[in-house]
């Protein structure tokens, strides 16, 4: 079947979308020039039916259009329709012309487009060896979501092949990781990312992204072994935005192209390349390998074969039986690292190789190794001598791994993941500490472990790999697994910078969200507010803009300015994004109750819809049961308001103004104690307004009880921090417990200081400046105080 290609002229080449028949009708027709509109269209329908007919009998017959029929008269020259009659002739397709379509079509991200042209054309478009073709095969149906299909697909690219480098096979395989990694069986990707990983020196790798794509690949599952991260949720502030590690195919025949570097050198037979086999001229002594047969993909000409196919040596760890040791002294060791180091990687003190694409990278923890298949004990105690290491294997480990052979052929590659291929799926771990690999039998990884496991591999990708088609999702992900971990100043710091470098890329909104939320949580409220703006900027109408409305309101909301909250929670409440919406609409019920609007909240939870997420009901089932404690008082619905304020944490969902409204509701319902201890416990998790409210609250129920020195030291602290309504408030309640305490002049002081600002009510101040000159026995100016004058003294 023939396919349809941008015209190689404007004379010779069919037009998309037309019959043979109807190119050659508008071709020819323009060279006829008779006069008469009858004759011209005249003209036209014998030429199409002539010359249809005798194309489609010349392919009929297997002949060339311009070859006579004998059976049937000849057009004469006069009646030519054109003079360029052998430009009819029907050629087969170009293989370049189709292998650059198919091409075009997958750089467009036109993948659906591009399998058909794969499925159609000629096996041979991309050159004698159709695994060129499988594979671009195998990147559509990926990109497509057939990964079942995609990976069997890789399996058939994989096959060996020796005309043909490592690099195409590890380009396979690298397929079939992605596949397995987007089923979610990550045991098996990282079974086949190992095999790369191991063999990514080969000299036709380098150059050609195999070993960034592979330590990518391993950094996302490590990601993917995780608990997953929770949607992103208006009520928790831990939800942060994860942008996926998946995509960016429409790149890869870029990135990854599926061609040979044109700087392998290959013979026809045997893939002998002087880089990669035995280097008895340079000095290195010849590897004395076993005799085996071909299993795998192929590999350097390193060991001695049976001469029954190519020298393709096993890349898969097997069993051990009996096949001798090789030398195992025979490796190249570049770099030199400290012996001492109590550090998990080994510390390079080298300069980095004068040449080669690995120089800018891995200045340090690093290996460059080359070894013939043998026990991997051996493997281990070798790569321990290339960085300057002693390697200490636990007896049980080495019982194991003596019995597990594989080849190794690496070209800088981080020495951590190395000893991790070659040692986790056997059930061991390492450790490096005063200058030796342990090798020891592994326990159950915590999920702290895990992800610091994980943040360093996919650094390691992108120490690698910067220029990766998914790089900068990475660095997001990396910078998420800080913030998991604790180090918020450290994740902070990554999503500025990556907003300043790449401040229009599309993944800039997933920073500039997290940095609102850790804003947030810093209580950077003006700062906070410019992030979730700035989100909205970036995502407009779309799901990022109303989570950005919606925490623009929640940073309002966390200041106390209620009215100041309502206006982007309006705006929420019309978000096509439903949890936004459903939760704009319970901020707006909380702004109501801290005003007092108790209609209004019942008039919002009459028309709300309720989402289907726990937190969400949760919440709307707390205020519907204090609205009925309200309206009728009762023990059993006072029970029913705690119930609902343990489900929503007591309101932490809504972060200070909750806190504000479950102390308010334990209050209402008598249970003052509890309100106290909440206000308490939320002053060392808050700061603002409203802990200055809550301190001040708690303060109150101690001076109700008579704690005089409990009272003194929370309306101490507000008085100092706040210098408005609640400070103001503070005063006047130290000036009090002065005058209980008998203590005049500090009770006189307090109330002088206060006379006259805005808010406070003089007649209150004067009263308690009166009580404090009669404990000082000045009567007369206490007469003046008690009169409503202030006393001159």
């Amino acid at each position: 079947m023939s396919a349809t290609y941008p015209p190689a002229s404007s004379t010779s080449s069919p037009l998309p979308n037309t019959t043979e028949g109807e190119t050659i009708a508008i071709t020819a027709a323009p060279t006829r020039r008779r006069r008469g509109g009858l004759i011209i269209q005249t003209g036209l329908v014998v030429c199409c039916s002539f010359t249809g007919l005798a194309v489609s009998m010349a392919l009929g017959n297997g002949r060339d259009t311009n070859e006579p029929d004998p059976t049937h008269p000849s057009i004469s020259e006069s009646e030519s329709s054109s003079p360029h009659e052998h430009d009819l002739a029907v050629h087969e397709p170009d293989p370049a012309l189709e292998a650059h379509h198919i091409d075009m079509l997958i750089r467009s991200g036109n993948f659906d487009h591009a399998l058909r042209q794969c499925q159609s054309v000629s096996r041979a478009a991309f050159g004698s060896d159709e695994r060129l073709l499988i594979y671009r095969e195998g990147l559509c149906l990926e990109a497509l979501g057939r990964w079942t299909d995609a990976r069997e697909t890789y399996k058939k690219a994989s096959q060996p092949n020796p005309d043909l480098p490592i690099a195409v096979w590890a380009r396979a395989l690298l397929g079939q990781a992605r596949c397995a990694l987007a089923k979610g069986d990550v045991a098996t990707s990282q079974d086949l990312l190992n095999q790369v990983l191991l063999r990514s020196g080969d000299p036709s790798c380098q150059g050609q992204q195999i070993l960034g794509e592979c330590l990518f690949l391993l950094g996302r599952a490590e990601v993917q072994t995780l608990p997953p991260p929770p949607p992103l949720d208006p009520f928790d502030i831990t939800a942060i935005a994860w942008p996926p590690l998946d995509g960016g195919l429409d790149r890869y025949l870029d990135w990854l192209p599926a061609e040979p570097p044109p700087t392998a050198h290959h013979e026809a037979k045997g893939h002998h390349n002087p880089d990669t086999a035995h280097h008895e001229a340079k000095g290195h002594p010849a590897l004395d390998t076993a005799h085996h047969e071909a299993k795998g993909p192929p590999a350097p000409d390193t060991t001695h074969h049976e001469a029954k196919g190519p020298p393709v040596p096993d890349t898969t760890h097997h069993e051990a039986k009996d096949h001798p040791a090789p030398n195992a002294a025979h490796h190249e060791a570049k770099v030199q690292p400290t012996p001492d180091t109590t550090h998990h990687e080994a510390k390079d003190k080298s300069t980095p190789p004068e040449s080669g694409w690995l120089a800018p990278f891995f200045p340090r923890d690093s290996v460059r190794l080359k070894q013939a298949e043998q026990p991997i004990t051996d493997q281990l105690r070798a790569i321990g001598t290339s960085v300057g290491l002693k390697v200490k294997i636990e007896p049980k480990a080495e019982e194991k791994l003596a019995k597990i052979t594989t080849a190794i052929d690496l070209e800088r590659a981080p020495l951590s993941a190395v000893l991790t291929a070659l040692t986790r799926k056997y059930g061991f771990s390492w450790r490096i500490a005063g200058g030796v690999i342990a090798i020891d039998p592994a326990g159950h990884p915590d999920e702290a472990a895990q992800r610091e496991l994980a943040a360093q591999m996919l650094r390691q990708g992108l120490a690698v790999a910067p220029e990766h088609p998914r790089a900068r999702a990475a660095r997001i992900n990396a910078a998420n697994l800080d913030l998991g971990a604790g180090r918020r100043r450290n994740a902070a710091v990554e999503y500025r910078l990556f907003l300043e470098n790449e401040p229009h890329a599309a993944e800039s909104v997933y920073a500039t969200y997290n940095l609102g939320l850790i804003e947030l949580a810093n209580e950077n409220w003006h700062v906070a507010q410019a992030r979730f703006l700035d989100t909205i900027d970036r995502g407009p109408e779309s799901k990022w803009a109303d989570l950005g409305w919606w925490w623009l309101g929640r940073t309002q909301l966390d200041t106390g300015d209620t009215a100041a909250a309502r206006k982007p929670f309006q705006i929420a409440r019309e978000a096509k994004t439903r949890v936004v919406a459903a939760a704009a609409e319970l901020g707006t019920a909380a702004c109501a109750l801290l005003e007092g609007e108790d209609e209004e909240v019942r008039e919002i939870l009459r028309s709300h819809r309720v989402h289907n997420r726990e937190s969400h009901a949760a919440m709307a089932d707390f205020f519907e049961s204090l609205l009925r404690y309200r309206n009728s008082p009762s023990e059993a619905r006072g029970k029913r308001v705690t119930d609902a304020l343990l489900a929503i944490g007591e309101g932490r969902l809504l972060g200070p103004a909750g806190f504000l409204l479950a102390g308010q509701a334990y209050r209402e319902i008598g249970r003052y104690d509890r309100a106290a201890g909440l206000y308490d416990a939320a002053a060392e998790l808050v700061r603002g307004p409203l802990a200055v409210r809550m301190t001040f609250e708690a303060a109150e129920r101690y001076d109700q009880l008579d704690l005089r020195m409990e009272a003194r030291k929370r309306y101490t602290v507000v008085a100092a921090v706040d210098q408005e309504t609640w400070g103001l408030k503070a005063e006047l309640r130290l000036a009090d417990l002065a005058v209980r305490d008998r203590h005049g002049e500090e009770c006189i002081r307090r109330c002088r200081a206060l006379l006259g600002r805005k808010g406070i009510d003089s007649a209150e101040v004067l009263a308690l400046m009166g009580r404090g000159y009669e404990f000082l026995k000045q009567y007369r100016l206490a007469a003046e105080c008690f009169a409503g004058r202030v006393p001159a003294e």
